[in-house]
């Protein structure tokens, strides 16, 4: 696996620094010893402190916005390690909480360059119940545990910014094509196909919504990492009436899918 070489980018900012420290945290309390990848982290904020370790190597990027950001940090790990041909692009708003596995990882990496695969997510990719029968059907398998499919093209997050392995180049040029984060995740396919995992193969929940804290994150960091700092940040107001809604959105996507979001879509 030395000649295919992969690193982890974790973009971060100014306003998600807390979040980075957390996410950071429990990355290195799960991640195999024996995978020996540089981790990359891209931030325009200048003291780091807790952040600046041999474990990390840190991207100062001049503060624009994400996808210039972004851009200017993937150069920059280009020419730091020209030999990098693939990236685990992750953002900061979750933490692991569970281990990651070299083997599976570096099979995946070795399964990616034997297809000339550009983007594989390390998660089945969110659709109706129907679909993910079809998306089963249609996997091809890659080892006694892991099976990869083709996401269809029809799908509206065909972009998606979950953990995902992207061939670095195709990133790149994917950011170019956009305006910005959440044009990204929304942008027709071009000529290359997408590919995602039947099951995770990174297990993480995510502690931010929407800029605050989710009702769990305390107790999340707290069973994953040993603490938790807030900060300034605000936390997610919550109830037993939103803690049921979300049940029910989640049933109801489970049966429809993003169906009534393309309808709206159409329509606007």
């Amino acid at each position: 696996m030395d000649q295919i070489r992969t690193n982890f980018l974790v973009c971060t900012c100014e306003k998600t620094k807390d979040v980075a420290f957390h996410m950071l945290t429990s990355f290195f309390n799960c991640i195999d010893p024996l995978l020996n990848l540089k981790i990359y982290l891209g931030s325009s904020i200048v003291d780091l402190g807790e952040f600046a370790s041999s474990k990390v190597q840190v991207i100062e990027t001049p503060q624009s916005n994400w996808k210039d950001e972004t851009i200017f940090q993937l150069k920059y790990l280009k020419n730091q390690d020209p030999s990098c041909q693939y990236i685990v692009l992750l953002l900061d708003d979750f933490i692991f909480n569970g281990r990651i596995n070299s083997n599976v990882f570096n099979e995946l990496i070795l399964h990616m360059k034997n297809e000339e695969i550009k983007y594989l997510s390390l998660k089945p990719s969110f659709d109706n119940v129907f679909l993910k029968v079809i998306d089963f059907i249609n996997s091809s398998k890659i080892s006694n545990n892991l099976s990869v499919y083709k996401i269809r093209n029809s799908h509206p997050y065909f972009y998606s910014l979950q953990a995902a392995i992207w061939d670095i180049d195709y990133l790149l040029n994917s950011l170019e094509r956009c305006e910005n984060i959440w044009h990204f995740e929304n942008m027709k396919p071009c000529i290359e196909n997408h590919f995602a995992l039947n099951r995770k193969t990174l297990n993480y929940t995510h502690i931010v919504e929407k800029g605050e804290w989710d009702y769990q994150a305390r107790e999340l960091c707290l069973n994953s990492i040993g603490f938790f700092n807030p900060g300034n940040r605000k936390f997610r107001k919550s109830s037993f009436k939103s803690r049921i809604l979300v049940n029910v959105k989640s049933a109801f996507f489970l049966i429809f899918g993003y169906f009534f979001l393309r309808i709206r879509r159409v329509l606007n």
